[in-house]
């Protein structure tokens, strides 16, 4: 749980902020692709152009511009299909330059379907990819429009188009109608002033003969070597157009460092700090959430499995040093499907708290506490209204004021309703005015199409609500939203330093106004990715993109990723008390760890190794 209060009365060291300079990326060019079977992946198929078009074009501009290549092409897509798709999948992802290579589907005819007419009529197919420039460009991205390849004669192609319209004993009578489209595309191209890489074109002139190795077995799609040979046009006409020049002065979208030049404080060597919570032989142990309780012990609760399964509850009542045996817990706690979490919530007019455990995924449960952690209800769905549900409920929380609780959470679609909704991760405010005994709807505040963003973690910062936001497509920084009306309206999100790129994010505010953030390192290249891990900094650091004063590696995850749902608590004797699960033994299940640390040690070691991302 989060607690940011801060520890009134201790005397604690302040500690001095690092002189190390915030490296600035580059700015971002995002290129989106959209098309048919020439540039969408295949299963078992060779990889498709776009997937290789963002290294070349980072081989082309050096360290001078940042590309990302995304690839919304889909097998047997016409343009039909591609104006349905164009505002959701490639104008939502804000690009600078779209590439469209339409045509192939369009101009397939399906013999062995008994159709004997391209799927779309040359006239529509003229205005549809007229309209896809048009669309596009509306927006300020460059387009560069592509024409698929020829069709050749082989063995298999014989069998299923040998026939009228197709003639057999001409070379080129199986690109009979796709040459056609693609001298549409051509004239497109002429007529709105974009760019064009002919492939079609440069194909008549080298003749069938020569593509027998660039097409698959159909003589239809291309091959490895086709794809290779695509990449390497579209890379030399987009760059060569001068189109990545305009968008390094025009893109919105340089953002911080992926990686970080901090000094690190490496405690993951030191073994006699480790506090063994709880540890099962053979038994996966993971997730836990933390809560003071009101008699000043410390509630950790977990399941017993991989974010799901029957919860665990031990209670420490030194400040962390030692746990107690596992507490008898209500019935229904062991029907818990997700990850569970703790939360203190104020009772209005009552001059009291209610203690909550979360349990999420449909529907959405809590138990209540209303003697401070003495005793606790069974799982519950709370009142007002249908029934929800979500994905690590709840990340955060936190009061707004006298009456009010604000928590949020996250979907992917699947389980907000009983029955499954449109994909895509959004975030997820509910609140409650009466001590978390029933809470609001939950009302959608962020939804982003460039990204996965997750897992909330909230700060407060003066009249500021901050929310930390893991990424989960793993192409970007964790982000950032904030909220100046105290939930009302929030901003759109805005990335992290590379320093912060990771889940799970919680934070305690330091005695000196700063903020310890601890989570689970997913920095793109990072060193320390998948390990428990710490930072110090400002919140105007998190506001500004800034990469903040210090790193901490608090310990070493030795299997993959799988670590560091972290909890946060101040003890009674001013240290941080950091909780956690990790595969911290070789070869054995994760088991929950703690660490207690006093803030005097937060200093910047004497010489740190800088850290990059690419």
């Amino acid at each position: 749980m989060l607690n940011l209060l801060l520890c009134a009365g201790l005397a604690f060291q302040e500690v001095p902020v690092a002189a190390t300079p915030d490296p600035v990326d580059p700015p971002t060019v995002r290129v989106v692709c959209l098309g048919d079977d020439w540039a969408a992946a295949r299963a078992g198929g060779p990889v498709p152009w776009p997937a290789r078009l963002e290294a070349l074009l980072t081989g082309r501009v050096g360290d001078a511009l940042r590309v990302e290549v995304e690839n919304v092409a889909r097998q047997g897509d016409t343009t039909v299909e591609a104006l349905r798709r164009l505002n959701r999948d490639v104008l939502a992802r804000d690009p600078d330059v779209v590439v469209l290579q339409p045509g192939f589907a369009d101009s397939a005819i399906d013999l062995p379907g008994g159709e004997d007419f391209p799927a779309v009529a040359p006239g529509a197919f003229r205005s549809n990819v007229a309209d896809l420039v048009t669309a596009s460009r509306s927006l300020g991205a460059e387009v560069v429009l592509v024409q698929h390849g020829m069709r050749v004669w082989t063995d298999a192609s014989r069998k299923s188009h040998g026939d009228v319209p197709f003639d057999t004993e001409d070379p080129l009578g199986f690109d009979l109608i796709g040459g056609a489209y693609a001298g549409i595309v051509a004239a497109v191209a002429d007529r709105s002033n974009v760019p064009i890489v002919p492939l079609h074109d440069a194909d008549r002139l080298r003749g069938p003969e020569a593509l027998g190795g660039e097409r698959d077995g159909s003589g239809r799609l291309p091959s490895a070597a086709a794809h290779r040979r695509m990449a390497e046009r579209i890379a030399e006409a987009i760059h060569g157009t001068g189109i990545c020049e305009r968008a390094r002065r025009l893109s919105s979208h340089a953002g911080p460092s992926r990686g970080w030049t901090l000094p690190e404080l490496d405690l993951s060597g030191d073994t006699s700090r480790v506090i063994v919570v709880d540890r099962e032989p053979g038994q996966y142990l993971g997730h836990p959430s933390t809560l003071i309780a009101d008699d000043g012990s410390i509630l950790c609760v977990y399941p017993k499995g991989h974010g799901r399964g029957a919860l665990v509850m031990k209670r420490s009542s030194d400040g962390g040093r030692t746990w107690s045996e596992r507490l008898d817990l209500p019935e229904t706690w062991a029907t818990s499907k997700e990850t569970p979490t703790l939360h203190r919530v104020p009772v209005p007019g009552e001059g009291r708290d209610n203690l909550l455990l979360w349990s999420g995924l449909f529907p959405a449960r809590r138990a209540l506490s209303t003697d401070g952690g003495g005793t606790w209800g069974e799982l519950e769905v709370p009142g007002r209204g249908a029934p929800w549900g979500g994905i690590v409920v709840m990340g955060d929380q936190l009061p707004v004021d006298e009456s009010r609780t604000l928590a949020w959470f996250h979907d992917d679609g699947r389980f907000l309703r009983e029955r499954r909704g449109a994909g895509g991760f959004a975030l997820f405010q509910v609140t409650t005015e009466d001590g978390g005994v029933t809470w609001s709807q939950p009302r959608e505040i962020v939804r982003w199409p460039h990204g996965h963003l997750c897992e909330p973690g909230v700060v407060r910062d003066g009249d500021s609500i901050l929310l930390l936001l893991r990424e989960n497509s793993r192409r970007r920084n964790s982000h950032l939203v904030i909220s100046e009306d105290e939930g009302s309206t929030w901003s759109r999100p805005r990335p992290l330093a590379g320093a912060l790129t990771g889940d799970r994010h919680q934070a305690l505010r330091l005695p000196d106004g700063r903020l310890f953030i601890s989570f689970r390192d997913m920095g793109i290249a990072s060193p320390r990715r998948g390990d428990w891990v710490a930072w110090v900094g400002s919140p105007d650091d998190l506001r500004e993109g800034r990469q903040g004063d210090l790193r901490i590696r608090l310990m070493e995850n030795h299997r993959g990723t799988d670590c560091a749902y972290p909890a946060l608590e101040w003890t009674e004797d001013g240290k941080i008390l950091a909780v956690t699960y990790g595969h911290w033994t070789r070869g054995e299940q994760p088991w929950i760890a703690a660490l207690r640390i006093d803030p005097a040690e937060l200093t910047p070691p004497a010489v740190s190794e800088p850290v990059r991302g690419r």
